[in-house]
């Protein structure tokens, strides 16, 4: 039995190999998608409050971009505003600022709502506060640019309905759903 071949889940690794190039070939996106992170929905246990939280995911449509993230969370205690969080993926880095050019509107307004860049698992991260129309506009829109600001430069990627295959591009529309469900709720 020395020679024999590692095996995962009862397949081969030459059929592991196989099936994992394929799957790469096929719906990279699609794939990712299953796998990542979907919206939650919860009541926060300090207060009883509704919370709506879409964790981080890729906000880049293609390798040659920056590899930045999306996140965005809700809350019952403000709800005209869409904290998004921000970050460089396997990147440290201090973050200043952001902005979103959504189909030339451009929204650069968004106040920070963490005191510095945290960092984590390789990872910088930010959040912004952001007005829920603003964000409903960035959700609409069909290419977005978003900028994150350095000490002293900058880094860009897209996302959007047809700005490729970005994994935050799948997230919006489940987390307005869940947003426009937890404030009917909280109106009754």
């Amino acid at each position: 039995m020395l020679n024999k071949r590692p095996e995962f889940f009862g397949c081969g690794l030459g059929m592991l190999l196989l099936a994992s190039c394929v799957s790469g070939l096929v719906g990279c996106a699609g794939v990712n998608d299953a796998l990542t992170p979907s919206a939650e929905t919860f009541v926060d246990q300090f207060d009883g409050r509704q919370i709506v939280r879409q964790a981080s995911v890729s906000a880049a449509s293609g390798l040659s971009e920056d590899f930045h993230t999306l996140g965005f969370e809700w809350m019952e205690k403000y709800p005209a505003l869409i904290f998004v969080t921000v970050g460089h993926a396997m990147q440290i880095r201090a973050i200043q600022d952001t902005a979103f050019n959504a189909d030339g509107h451009i929204f650069d307004n968004l106040k920070p709502a963490s005191a510095l860049t945290e960092f984590a698992h390789g990872a910088s991260f930010r959040r912004f506060e952001m007005p829920l129309d603003q964000f409903r506009a960035l959700a609409r829109a069909n290419v977005v640019k978003m900028r994150v600001g350095g000490i002293n430069d900058y880094t860009v990627s897209s996302f959007g309905i047809g700005a490729g295959q970005a994994i935050v591009n799948s997230k919006f529309a489940p987390f307005l759903t869940a947003v426009d469900t937890a404030i009917a709720k909280s109106r009754r």
